[in-house]
């Protein structure tokens, strides 16, 4: 795998690294973000960010925000899913921006806001119109290991439910499967009244460990129906890597 770029900001070591047509941005020996303009799906956490925009429904005013933006792999996959009008992302690293619009397609997307900032502080100081989806992708890294910005506690999760609109869905990204029931507690009643269903994405290419929470009380069913129809309208040859796990975690009492 060849190095592209390489820079050093202050103790932060990024690196643009490519293989044949996939292009790859690391920060401290982490790999944040993948992305191939031949493929749709990258065959990683990415896809499991992406796929849960299917749980909206096909309509024209969609608006979706992700607090971590790296090299925006995941909202390339969604856009591509489902249409979405406003595309707003906060990232805190400017270079990591600049290799995003330099080399990962962001740059020719319209109607995006993707812009440098704090998305912990963002998310707390956010006043505007709700959005449907939330992705929650903050990291940084320790020891050559990735780590969430934020604890998914409590006061955390309600106040992205806040930000959402009634038929919204939540998705965080963890680290790995531990991670998540290490924090994240949505059995606690305050939750149970914010939220109607809650799943899970896996991978075998990554350990990490993705959970969808939804306004709504949508089925497995729904969301398979979704992607069928979805997929029906790209190429072949762009999903050969789509290779997911999906499990229902909760179904609260609000929707049965």
């Amino acid at each position: 795998m060849a190095i592209i770029e390489s820079y050093r900001d202050g103790d932060d070591q990024i690196e643009l690294r490519m293989a044949g047509q996939t292009r790859r941005l690391y920060r401290n020996g982490v790999l944040h973000s993948e992305f191939n303009p031949r493929q749709v799906f990258t065959g990683s956490v990415w896809d499991l960010l992406a796929l849960p925009v299917l749980f909206l429904p096909e309509a024209t005013d969609l608006r979706l925000l992700s607090l971590g933006v790296g090299g925006a792999s995941s909202l390339l996959i969604a856009s591509q899913m489902r249409e979405i009008e406003t595309v707003m992302g906060v990232e805190l690293d400017t270079r990591c921006l600049q290799l995003a619009q330099q080399h990962f397609g962001v740059k020719q997307q319209q109607h995006w806001d993707i812009r440098q900032g704090d998305g912990v502080a963002f998310a707390r100081q956010y006043t505007g119109p709700r959005f449907d989806c939330i992705i929650d992708d903050m990291f940084t890294e320790a020891d050559g290991e990735p780590v969430r910005v934020q604890q998914a506690d409590q006061s955390w999760l309600l106040r992205l439910s806040s930000l959402l609109s009634e038929r919204g869905i939540l998705v965080l990204n963890f680290p790995e499967r531990f991670n998540y029931h290490s924090t994240a507690r949505l059995h606690e009643p305050e939750l149970q009244k914010h939220f109607a269903r809650a799943f899970s994405l896996q991978c075998d290419n990554c350990e990490n460990y993705v959970v969808v929470y939804t306004k709504m009380p949508i089925s497995v069913q729904e969301f398979n129906q979704s992607l069928a129809v979805s997929l029906a309208k790209l190429p072949r040859q762009s999903q050969q890597k789509l290779k997911f796990r999906f499990g229902s975690l909760y179904s609260f009492k609000r929707c049965e």
